[in-house]
């Protein structure tokens, strides 16, 4: 805001100035900033305004002849009644000055006693007076002691006495002095009392009862009255037409001579005398016809004559009244000076009627003279009219052709430009009048006016800085309008050149101003439409002296400038200084002149000028300063403050902590606990406030103005900042009791800040996805049903009406703040059908929605708008944004760098704007002095005063203070507290936790065990429907089996792991076993701690998993003979039998089912680990052995199995088409963290728990742990243990015998000990390594164990071809070594097992003698050798009463040498003998022994060590399935005996 004033100075001078604020400057503010700018007329006011120990003000007058008036101190600038054009000086608030008149009527005073204010004086007036250490207060205190905001005195206008209220201060209110007696929240002050504010005596005086101050207004507000001119319509009148002149009528001869002839011919045929007569009788009769008709027509030439003349004076007397009246009604057409001043004085209907749509829009008035008149005359056909009568034809046309004196006009833009030529103050006093004429009719927002002048012109032209038409808000000139030196004429001459260019861009037309007929009249148009609006603003430029800018820019501007709404009025001495594009110029001299038309080529002179002096026009310039025009919306930024804190507006003391803001939410009568039920009551008002306005702080109203809101700004214009202090605003004026906020935030939370630790915020939803917007929605819709419900139960139409009985049931206002709706409408387009839905049904059930976007476009859809009657846009990023929030451009033109300046429109048409009271600042112990900015005005307006600040008190450095969001966040926290205020019902449940661990869980489900029987809890579900987020367990009674499904790393192992520890939790009332195949990793392997786990095998060892699986089956089996016996459908029912209360549930957790498909499913067979899965998925069922797997997609898993697995959870997967086959949306998890999981075909979220708070294997491994401590220590049933055969089993640790047989190991499956036939044969085969030679020597071994249990001996042969292994045991009863050696005694050994030996070679009986006779350890062969006889002799083996074994060692040695028949004959004998016979077999050698492994095929018995699926040669027909040699140790292997396998691993010997 900007006033134009005259300053009384020192020694009674005075000083134009402009004075510059914002609405938030008081007059005490003003003065105190001029008095220390040294333009008081006091100097002892100089301290006084520095320290603020004294009220200071301003008084004044309008114009020289107003009233002295003494303006109220406390009374904002813009409302105080001060006015551009006003004379004021700085003095006093009291003081000896009897002419003046106050402004405003005191209603009391108030004097300081004490304090460092002591002997001061305040005034009251009626209404609210503040009274304590803010600057702002109207009694300001500066005394620690007293509270920022202490107490308020309430003047009721009209009524005497005051009323004195605490706001809450810490000292409180003391009557007398402050050891006097206790505070008092109120006090009533009927006559002069004595009271204690902290430490300060102040004595409250009342006044005579006061009237309610009227509005007063730093502008005058002119209402453009509609106005009807009058117009004189052209016309045209023809005059009378003149008589015609008479014919010539001769005598008739020939009629007269026709009847004598006839008559003369009858007489002489008759000789008829009355022929004769007839004869004399036709003459007599025609001359006399004759001479009747010749004086006829005498008469009537002068009858018509007669008539002629006096139609003719009849006609003058017309056309000189018609002239009369013309010239009245021309002259009121165009006011004349004398009604424009007479306009300006009184402020009247006249003042600005041209308006743009007007013919008459920028036209002047040069004066009075003579102009064809608007009453054309024709004149009648002339014919034969006498020259006399045609003459005085001619003398009335050309009397009544031109009328005087009528107003002679012109219009800019038919001229462009106007010239004024003449001797100076001629010429002046002209433009003075052309000037008035301009902006006594045309509004500030519709003309701006500019000046080039001289030095020498500026004294006599300088009232033209008062018109408001100069340097007003709405001009286009972005520059002072006024120069009188060089540097400000290229300044104003840029700024129009910039202009012109500027508009010509915006529009091409050209007007031609050509030639027109010498005929035209200026006022024809009057009272025609016009068919194109001119630009506006018009500028009118007046040049005085165009000697210091180029002419030449000038000149251009004359010429372009019309046809972009520029004008100039080029004043000059002489024609010659006018440029051509004045194409009307006016040339003036001693009181005469003449106006010449360029375009029509006429000439007027002037028969009378209206001249305006310079004072004159100073006096109407200044009566015209304060007036503005009611009909322009006028964008003044500088009225509102660049920025403004939020603690300086509201009417609570926001940062005084808890009891200013208890004390406001018990006077807003929103703390329920003052209620008292069923007293009628005026429903909670909403209304905040959030700014400053131009008229006082600005406030919305959700319920009045709403019932919904939409907040527009673009980036850096402050929308955050808006939306914090618009909540912190609501929040400090009602209680929680009646007021809560759900905020959500689309791209993150920073927007709400502490808003969100409000006690009235009942929810934060930040970071949403489609899924959690839809989740938004259907809570939303919740809480409409919910509050729907309420309503009906206590018969209540709407929210308000329970308000009005006090119903403490009433559910408070729920006010949805959501921020950057638009991209959130834009990812997730039902969203906004969602919230039109909300916004149509909730205003009656209290919930109303505050939407913020960045950009409004595409998303206001016309239901939006409908359902948005107030609407807030803070700067747009373009004029189409702010049309679309607010319907007008307005807020595209906030400055960027006022953040916060902002538009709000509240109904139709209804718009304000204001200054976002920012609430991020901090406080200080002194307020921050609202600025004032004077500048010295003359012609020119000069540079800013250097103004004093005040001073500021020393302060000690102290860390850094809050800020006032902080301070009032925790203010009303506090003030909560310590009313009591319950916490509000949330309608709007925060999202599930990111994590979730059991103990919390369990605390959550405490209650519900008798429910949930048996089942396991395993997470939150999330029921937005129902407002509600309960516990989730598994009943695997009913589930079956179960299936995590997910990608990598979103918890899946994690479940499994929680549900094995929240069976085992439960163990002691509901037996659990718990078995898992660990295909994923090795992480599950940490259940292994508990009792109730019985196995975790990790998919590489397949041993261990088969047997889990077998062990799994073997007990379906079992159950299914137990459970049918006793009738029972499942585990649950066998367990109310008399047998089953114990029976534990078996449950197999399989983690990686792809992995572990991929490493089974190529084993065939009944027993391969894929098929006994699908058995027992599919039978287990029924008798409580259950099966929950995880896999990475659902793909991975069998249809056959599929449909087995009953339950399925979804977490997040890698493909976003695996959802659709699962039957959830895909967008549901599309962020979900781990263990976030959706049940297929389900929508509802569940978070699942995990054992710690404490993410990582470590923490869950721990609580594991101590789980299975607790466990072991209340002694519950563990789980059967599964476990593989050991590697190392020692002979002597197995029985001797099994089954009649020798014990030489174990079976694998249940470590059953195996035995081995003591005859046949027998092949042990294997790889290098795999221990052949050590099951040989155990099995000979087992057999020897036997036979001493038996009480029997046995002979124990070794064949081999080395002296190493076997040989080195020191427990055979013979050996041969080498290759003749074994050939010898393999045959011998052929013969006495009754063998057929090979042909062409033969044993000697010494050899045989000394074979069997030898002793234990001696040599074999050699010189105990006999010759071979040419009979042989069978020779004994075993020897009588004794069992025999034979071993051949490394059997493949022999190949090539002549002992290899004899051990295929060997071989072939061994079947049938009653020995053992054992061939080592070493794998891959078959080819080179060929006939050898071929006697070795299908043994009596044998042991496969170390077999693999990929070997090509072995001596055993049957299948070992799809085995790996890495599968198995040393030792173990597959026994094979009769076509059966049976996995074995050979004991160890001693």
């Amino acid at each position: 805001m900007k006033l134009k004033l005259t300053l009384v100075v020192p020694q009674g001078g005075h000083q134009d100035v402009t004075l510059s604020c914002d609405v938030t400057a008081t007059v005490g503010d003003a003065a105190r900033a001029l008095i220390r700018a040294g333009a008081g007329s006091d100097p002892r006011l100089v301290a006084p305004a520095r320290t603020r120990l004294l009220p200071l003000t301003l008084r004044g007058r309008a114009g020289d002849s107003g009233a002295m008036t003494l303006l109220d101190p406390q009374s904002p600038i813009a409302s105080s009644g001060l006015q551009s054009g006003w004379i004021v000086e700085a003095v006093p608030e009291f003081g000896n000055r009897p002419d003046e008149r106050r402004m405003i009527e005191i209603a009391g005073y108030v004097e300081v006693l004490s304090g460092i204010h002591a002997g001061t004086s305040y005034s009251l007036i009626a209404g609210t007076n503040t009274i304590g250490r803010e600057q702002s207060s109207r009694v300001h205190l500066s005394d620690t002691s007293v509270s920022r905001r202490h107490a308020v005195a309430e003047i009721t206008p009209g009524k005497p006495g005051i009323v004195l209220r605490d706001l809450g201060s810490a000292n409180g209110i003391v009557v007398g002095d402050s050891n006097s007696g206790a505070s008092l929240a109120e006090l009533r002050i009927d006559r002069p009392s004595e009271i204690t504010l902290g430490t300060v005596t102040l004595r409250i005086t009342p006044g005579p009862p006061q009237a309610t101050p009227e509005v007063l207004s730093h502008r005058v507000m002119h209402t453009r009255a509609p106005r009807l001119a009058p117009v004189f319509p052209a016309s045209a009148r023809e005059l009378p037409a003149p008589p015609q002149p008479a014919t010539p009528n001769r005598i008739p001869m020939l009629a007269m001579l026709a009847p004598m002839m006839m008559g003369g011919v009858m007489f002489a045929v008759t000789q008829s005398p009355m022929s004769l007569m007839m004869v004399a009788f036709s003459p007599l009769m025609m001359i006399g016809s004759w001479v009747d008709g010749k004086l006829g027509g005498k008469r009537k030439q002068q009858r018509d004559l007669a008539r002629f003349v006096e139609s003719l004076a009849a006609d003058r007397d017309e056309l000189g009244e018609l002239r009369s009246q013309e010239i009245e009604v021309r002259a009121s057409e165009t006011p004349a000076i004398a009604e424009i001043a007479d306009a300006v004085q009184r402020r009247s209907g006249l003042l600005w009627t041209r308006r743009p749509e007007h013919r008459s829009f920028l036209e002047v008035r040069f004066g009075d003279g003579v102009l064809p008149s608007r009453t054309e005359i024709t004149l009648p056909a002339r014919g034969d009219t006498e020259r006399q009568q045609w003459d005085e034809l001619q003398r009335v046309r050309s009397e009544f052709a031109e009328v005087a004196p009528v107003p002679l006009l012109e219009r800019f833009d038919r001229c462009g430009s106007l010239g004024v030529v003449g001797e100076r103050m001629w010429a002046e006093s002209m433009a003075r009048s052309l000037v008035i004429q301009l902006v006594g009719l045309h509004s500030p927002s519709e003309l701006a006016l500019a000046c080039f002048a001289s030095e020498d012109h500026a004294e006599e032209w300088e009232w033209l800085k008062w018109l408001p038409h100069v340097d007003a808000v709405t001009s286009p000139v972005p520059a002072w309008q006024l120069a009188d030196d060089v540097s400000s004429s290229t300044k104003l001459i840029t700024a129009l050149e910039g202009l012109l260019e500027t508009r010509r861009a915006a529009a091409a037309r050209r007007t031609v101003r050509s030639h027109l007929d010498a005929d035209t009249r200026n006022d024809d148009a009057h009272g025609v439409a016009v068919d194109d609006l001119p630009t506006i603003p018009a500028v009118v430029v007046l040049v005085l002296d165009p000697g210091l800018v180029d002419p030449s820019r000038l000149i251009s501007l004359a010429e372009d400038g019309p046809d972009c709404g520029i004008h100039l009025i080029w004043v000059s001495d002489q024609i010659d200084g006018l440029p051509a594009a004045c194409r009307t110029f006016v040339e003036l001299g001693s009181a005469a002149g003449r106006v010449s038309f360029v375009r029509s080529g006429s000439e007027v002179q002037l028969q009378r000028l209206e001249p305006v002096a310079s004072v004159q026009a100073r006096e109407l310039a200044r009566r015209l300063s304060p007036v503005e025009d009611t009909s322009a919306r006028v964008l003044d930024e500088s009225d509102l403050p660049r920025a403004v804190q939020l603690r300086d507006l509201h009417g609570t003391d926001l940062l005084g902590g808890a009891q200013p803001i208890v004390q406001t939410w018990i006077e807003s009568g929103s703390l329920t606990s003052h209620w008292v039920a069923g007293a009628e009551r005026e429903p909670i008002s909403l209304a905040a406030v959030v700014g400053q306005s131009p008229d006082g702080p600005a406030s919305i109203d959700l319920r009045v103005h709403g019932p919904h809101a939409l907040v527009g700004g673009t980036t850096g214009a402050g929308k955050s900042e808006f939306l914090q202090s618009w909540i912190m605003s609501m929040a400090a004026q009602t209680s929680p009791d009646r007021l809560t906020f759900l905020l959500v935030d689309y791209k993150g939370g920073a927007a709400f800040a502490e808003c969100v630790d409000l006690p009235h915020t009942v929810g934060l939803v930040t970071d949403l996805s489609p899924h959690l917007v839809r989740r938004a929605l259907t809570s939303l819709r919740a809480e409409l049903h919910y509050r729907e419900e309420l309503l009906a139960a206590h018969g209540a139409k709407d929210l308000m009406t329970m308000e009005r009985r006090s119903d403490a049931a009433a559910p408070p206002v729920l006010v949805i703040v959501i921020d950057e709706f638009a991209a959130l409408a834009g990812d997730v387009p039902e969203f906004v059908d969602g919230v039109i839905d909300v916004a149509q049904r909730g205003r009656s059930l209290g919930l109303h929605l505050v939407m913020a976007t960045q950009r409004p476009a595409g998303v206001i859809t016309d239901n939006l708008r409908a359902n948005t009657n107030l609407r807030v846009a803070l700067r747009m990023a373009d004029e189409s944004d702010s049309s679309d929030v607010l319907g007008v451009k307005d807020a595209a033109f906030f400055a960027a760098e006022t953040p916060g300046r902002g538009a709000f429109k509240i109904g139709p048409g209804r718009i304000g704007h204001f200054q976002t009271g920012y609430i991020g600042g901090r406080a200080s112990n002194t307020d921050a002095a609202t600025p004032i900015e004077v500048r010295p005005l003359g012609f020119l307006e000069g540079e800013a005063w250097d103004i004093p600040a005040e001073p500021r008190p020393a302060q000690r450095q102290r860390a850094r203070p809050p800020r006032d969001i902080e301070l009032l966040r925790d203010g009303i926290v506090e003030a909560a507290r310590t009313a009591r205020v319950a916490t509000p019902r949330r309608p709007w449940l925060d999202a599930l936790p990111d994590s979730l661990d059991f103990s919390t869980l369990s605390a959550r489900a405490a209650g519900t065990a008798a429910e949930r029987g048996d089942a396991a809890l395993i997470g939150l579900r999330d029921e937005p429907e129902s407002q509600a987020q309960r516990p989730v367990a598994i009943d695997l009674e009913e589930s079956g089996n179960v299936a995590f499904i997910g990608a990598s790393g979103t918890g899946k192992t994690s479940a499994l792991m929680s549900l094995a520890a929240a069976l085992s939790a439960q163990a002691s009332t509901a037996p659990v076993h718990i078995y898992a195949i660990d295909a994923a990793g090795g992480a599950l392997d940490t259940i292994g701690e508990l009792p109730t786990v019985g196995a975790v095998a990790p998919l590489a060892n397949t041993e261990l998993m088969e047997r889990v699986l077998r062990h799994l089956l073997a007990c379906i089996a079992e159950r299914g003979v137990r459970f049918a016996a006793a009738r029972a459908a499942g585990l649950r029912a066998f367990r109310r039998t008399s047998e089953g209360a114990q029976e534990p549930r078996v449950v197999l957790l399989l983690d990686g089912f792809a992995a572990f498909r991929q490493a089974t499913e190529t084993i065939g067979g009944a027993n391969s680990p894929l098929q006994m899965l699908g058995e027992i998925m599919s039978a287990g069922r029924s008798v409580g052995v259950h099966v929950v797997l995880s896999s990475d997609r659902p793909g991975a898993i069998p249809a056959g199995m599929s449909a087995a697995v009953q339950q399925q959870y979804v977490f997040r997967l890698a493909s976003p088409h695996d959802y659709g086959q699962l039957g959830v949306s895909s967008d549901t998890l599309e962020s979900a963290p781990p263990g976030r999981v959706v049940l297929a075909g389900a929508d509802a979220e569940i978070q699942l728990a995990q054992l710690s708070g404490e993410s990582g294997l470590s923490a869950q491994a721990e609580r594991i742990e101590e789980l299975a401590a607790e466990l072991r220590a209340s002694g519950v049933q563990p789980a059967v243990v599964v476990r593989n055969a050991p590697e190392t089993v020692p002979l002597a640790e197995l029985p001797v015998e099994v089954g009649g047989r020798p014990v030489y190991g174990i079976a694998t499956a249940s470590f059953d000990p195996v035995g081995l036939p003591v005859r046949g044969l027998g092949v042990i085969a294997g790889p290098p390594g795999s221990g052949i030679s050590t099951a040989a020597r155990s099995c000979v071994q087992g057999l020897t164990r036997w036979a001493a249990a038996q009480g029997e001996h046995i002979d124990r042969v070794l064949l081999t071809f080395t002296a190493e292994g076997l040989a080195d045991s020191g427990e055979w009863d013979e050996i041969a070594v080498g290759e003749e050696a074994v050939r010898e005694r393999a045959r011998a050994l052929v013969l006495a097992l009754g063998g057929k030996p090979a042909p062409g070679s033969g044993v000697s009986g010494g050899m045989i003698g000394g074979l069997i006779g030898a002793p234990i350890g001696g040599p074999i062969g050699g010189a105990q050798a006999a010759q071979e006889s040419a009979s042989e002799v069978a020779p004994v083996f075993p020897a009588p009463g004794r069992r025999g074994v034979i071993v051949v060692e490394r059997p493949a040695d022999a190949e090539g040498t002549a002992a290899l028949p004899e051990l295929i004959a060997l071989a072939k004998a061994a079947r049938r003998s009653g020995v053992l016979v054992l061939f080592e077999f070493e794998q891959g050698t078959g080819s080179a022994i060929w006939d050898l492994f071929t006697a070795l095929k299908q043994p009596t018995w044998g042991l496969a060590l170390q077999p693999d699926d990929s070997e090509g040669q072995s001596p055993f027909r049957e299948s070992f399935g799809r085995v790996k040699r890495a599968d198995f140790p040393p030792g173990r292997g597959f026994a094979v005996a009769g076509g059966r396998v049976t996995p074995v691993h050979v004991a160890l010997h001693s």
